[in-house]
């Protein structure tokens, strides 16, 4: 997760559930396996900046985003699926938190 700016505001990876929302996977035949997972999302800013090398003159653009740093992912099995589905599709990979 990139780093805090001054100030006190910063950046963080967290999940939240999103009705609605879950994931879904279609094997090769077109069957679904889904599960209701809490998503990761990323909250708050973090400062940022970029020199731009394309442009004349040369520019440093600031801005504050949320630009999480992913360093492992998660893998979740889909446990709601059709009859038949292939369980070789029944997973997902997720960012951890």
């Amino acid at each position: 997760i990139a780093a805090p700016t001054e100030g006190g505001g910063g950046c963080e990876l967290k999940r939240i559930k999103m009705p609605q929302l879950g994931m879904r996977q279609l094997d090769s035949a077109g069957k679904a396996c889904k599960v209701d997972i809490a998503l990761p999302v990323c909250k708050g800013y973090c400062k940022t900046s970029e020199e731009g090398t394309h442009r004349f003159p040369h520019s440093r653009h600031n801005s504050s985003v949320c630009a999480p740093k992913v360093e492992k992912m998660e893998r979740i099995k889909l446990t709601n699926c059709e009859e038949g589905f292939d369980s070789a599709y029944a997973w997902i990979e997720i960012p951890m938190v």
